[in-house]
């Protein structure tokens, strides 16, 4: 069975690269990435070996397998989701005992490039182990444990939160909070970089020792025990590391039985009654208009364009705290602040780019009513414009309030309502030219269907980058305007704004015309992604 669900795998995957040169292409890209990683890990691991000491290693390897390990936990709930190539209700009629289904499904886990990097790079901790015979062999156990405890954590944790995510509550909690941890993970890294913690501080040392008897960092502190002699208590954990990963199969085990037995689990729906048709009656009557109205009843209902209204208020917090950990740096500080508005309108044109791909199977609805790509491109537009434009210049004036620098609030007006032109008129194109799989309706914001996780970053990061180039005349100049003459941002001013505008319009007559000429390629791409 195990043999059979591994070669299953593989066929899954084999077939769905099958005549698409871009997954094929997005696949190389993705394991070049992750031999990339491993590679930077194995010049680590071995200046370790050649320039440290057990103790040193002991300290590095305990404390970063513990957050590999702790990553894999936390990654699939706020992220991208597992991989459910090997969707475990799809086997549910048929007869496989339980415990060989786990045992496969276990072992197809491993077919993936973070799966495969994660093992490699632990097992090359054999060479910074390479003290004695006996350091070695204890080194190999705990990297095969170690592996396998990443993955069984991931498997079991997700599927014993699924009935959990099934609620409307819970997947919005999880949404805010994985958006939170997101933003804030740079001024995080930002205060550990400040107090300039070094390996032989006496704090790394402890949580190395703590992390060293928990079931985060039984497999990699045992290799350490080995090196200095310590033979019978590096056997202790990995007797203890064994049975965590057999405790963590027994509770996946436990979750996916409670899943097959329960089936599907559908999504809740609210049965609260609303009064009047909101924003539909106070948006005018035509086809932009109920578009619109429909794009700001998302805003308050789908956690996907939740997350984006929440960062609207989450960067400018994070960035409060940012300069509160340099605050020996003024000009870093009154940097941070002048950024909001510019990183803010930027996000906001960006953040539009998948709207087509988010409608899923509603954009049906687009298609059989004959909506106009006109229509279609400035009602979904127009409410991120009409709330974007105040924002963007509160912040641009809260901003030269706090720093004092009211010389600079025209260059960064201008330059914030160019970002926000070029962002909308970019995205009024490329989400209906090169629509991509989206999160669901009802899903969290992070999560990205399986097997699209590289054409989805390559997709957004090429966005961004053309948005930054569209931008980029009034960009150096505003730079200039910053750093060597503040005078000119009154130039600033109205270029960004003219500029912007010509982007927006350009956007939405293009995007209008691939709209109307190629809705239904659109809608069936935008099926194919919902079916897969």
């Amino acid at each position: 069975m195990v043999a059979h669900l591994v070669r299953l795998k593989l066929q899954l995957l084999k077939g769905s690269l099958r005549g698409r040169t871009g997954r094929i292409i997005v696949l190389i890209i993705g394991a070049l990435y992750g031999l990339m990683i491993v590679g930077f890990g194995v010049v680590g691991l071995v200046a370790l070996r050649l320039f440290g000491n057990p103790e040193v290693s002991r300290i590095v390897l305990v404390c970063g397998g513990s957050l590999a390990v702790l990553g894999w936990l936390l990654l699939p709930l706020f992220a991208f989701g597992i991989d459910e190539t090997l969707d475990p209700l799809r086997f549910q009629t048929f007869a496989i005992p339980m415990k060989r289904l786990v045992t496969g499904l276990f072992a197809a886990s491993f077919v993936s490039v973070p799966a495969a990097a994660t093992t490699l790079l632990l097992l090359v901790t054999t060479v910074t182990w390479s003290y004695s015979v006996p350091a070695v062999l204890v080194a190999v156990i705990g990297a095969l444990l170690g592996a396998g405890t990443c993955v069984a954590v991931s498997r079991a944790a997700t599927s014993a939160v699924s009935s959990a995510l099934a609620s409307r509550r819970w997947r919005d909690v999880l949404s805010i909070i994985g958006l939170v941890a997101v933003v804030a993970f740079g001024p995080v890294v930002n205060l550990v970089t400040q107090h300039r913690m070094s390996i032989d501080d006496g704090p790394l040392t402890g949580v190395a020792t703590v992390l060293g008897w928990t079931p985060l960092g039984f497999a990699f502190a045992a290799p350490a025990d080995a090196a200095t002699g310590h033979l019978p208590l590096a056997i202790l954990r990995l007797v203890l590391a064994a049975a965590t990963l057999g405790l963590l199969l027994l509770a996946w085990t436990s979750a996916l039985k409670r899943t097959l037995e329960r089936g599907p689990t559908h999504r809740q729906v609210s049965t609260g009654l609303s009064s009047g048709l909101g924003w539909f009656s106070t948006l005018p009557g035509t086809p932009s208009g109920a578009i619109a109205a429909r794009t700001v009843t998302y805003w308050r209902r789908d956690p996907r364009y939740f997350g984006s209204i929440a960062m609207l208020v989450l960067l400018p917090l994070i960035v409060v705290v940012y300069s509160l950990v340099v605050s020996d740096s003024g000009t870093v500080a009154s940097g941070a602040y002048l950024a909001v508005a510019p990183i803010v309108a930027y996000m906001i044109g960006w953040g539009v780019h998948s709207d087509v791909s988010m409608d899923n199977t509603a954009f049906a609805l687009h298609v059989s009513s004959g909506v106009s790509g006109r229509a279609d491109r400035i009602g979904r537009l127009a409410p991120w414009l009409v709330v974007g434009l105040p924002v963007v210049v509160i912040y641009a004036v809260a901003a030269s309030g706090l720093t004092g620098r009211w010389d600079l609030l025209p260059a960064t007006i201008g330059l914030s309502a160019c970002l926000l032109g070029a962002g909308l008129g970019l995205s009024a194109v490329t989400s209906v030219t090169i629509p991509y799989p989206s999160p669901g309706p009802g899903d969290s914001p992070f999560r990205t269907p399986p097997g699209a996780t590289g054409i989805t970053m390559l997709v957004q990061f090429a966005t961004l980058a053309a948005v930054v180039v569209l931008s980029l005349p009034i960009l150096v100049t505003a730079l200039i305007a910053m750093f060597a003459a503040p005078g000119i941002g009154w130039i600033v001013l109205p270029a960004g704004v003219v500029l912007g505008g010509v982007y927006l319009v350009v956007g939405v007559r293009l995007g209008a015309s691939t709209f109307d000429r190629r809705a239904p390629d659109i809608l069936a791409r935008i099926h194919g992604f919902a079916s897969s």
